[in-house]
């Protein structure tokens, strides 16, 4: 449905090329040639989906992603109601391919219900990534619909785990969401080598102990580890535990987050 929907109103803004009159369309970000980029932790504000000359406004984004990063989009405020489960054909925002076909649909994952809020999040690929908001269907848009928009990386990383000599280290991820989130640890050694891609899922509420000296690519080994998963924006919390047997001494590293 998405796709058709899309397919017609890139059909309409094509034999049409016109924009809204927010200030983000100046060069038009109606296709893959937004000049458009978001960039993670600045909200850009003021966006607006006004239909202009009968053509249905589309907004796209250009998102430069990094391998093996996790990445959230948020679209909130404003007067635009968004796809939920009352209304499945309002306005969305999905990732998408250059041709606008959707490869990860969007939701309102977090939002109170009511369409005030959609989101999409993904795992990177060292790429351009596209997203794009669509109006609500067989309606488009208009004047007072605006919204705002921000792109989150969601990347945890834990600065060092040690498997060497007599230590082991134990990774502990809590799950803070209500439903099932999965990923994948990456594991590297001091000199930014990987060693291991390891993949995740944790229930509802759940938590993942991980001993990564169980896992045969990380015996002996010492380095780094990165996670990239689907939760979105505060999705886990977590620490690794390194255990001196010997001695009975523990050694904790906190789980950061990404840069902003």
């Amino acid at each position: 449905m998405k796709i058709a929907r899309a397919m017609a109103v890139m059909i309409a803004a094509g034999a049409l090329p016109a924009g809204a009159a927010d200030r983000w369309e100046i060069r038009s970000d109606n296709g893959a040639f937004t000049p458009n980029e978001l960039q993670p932790g600045i909200a850009q504000i003021g966006h607006d989906l006004e239909t202009v000359a009968a053509v249905p406004d589309v907004d796209w984004y250009k998102v430069r992603t990094q391998q093996r990063h996790s990445y959230e989009a948020r679209v909130f405020g404003g007067g635009v109601i968004w796809a939920y489960g009352a209304c499945p054909t309002c306005a969305a925002l999905d990732r998408v391919a250059g041709d606008g076909s959707v490869l990860t649909a969007g939701d309102d994952d977090g939002g109170v219900g009511g369409g005030g809020t959609h989101s999409v999040r993904w795992i990177g690929n060292s790429s351009f990534d596209w997203l794009r908001v669509l109006p609500r269907d067989g309606v488009g848009g208009f004047a007072n619909e605006n919204y705002d928009v921000v792109l989150t990386d969601t990347t945890l990383f834990l600065p060092r785990f040690n498997n060497g000599g007599s230590q082991r280290t134990v990774l502990i991820l809590q799950n803070t969401r209500d439903r099932q989130v999965g990923g994948t640890i990456y594991f590297y050694n001091a000199s930014g080598g990987q060693l291991l891609a390891h993949d995740f899922t944790t229930a509802a509420y759940g938590t993942l102990l991980l001993d990564t000296a169980s896992l045969a690519p990380l015996v002996g080994q010492s380095g780094s580890a990165q996670i990239a998963h689907t939760g979105g924006q505060g999705a886990f919390t977590g620490k690794g535990v390194s255990l001196e047997p010997s001695t009975g001494f523990t050694f904790d590293t906190t789980v950061t987050t990404a840069p902003r």
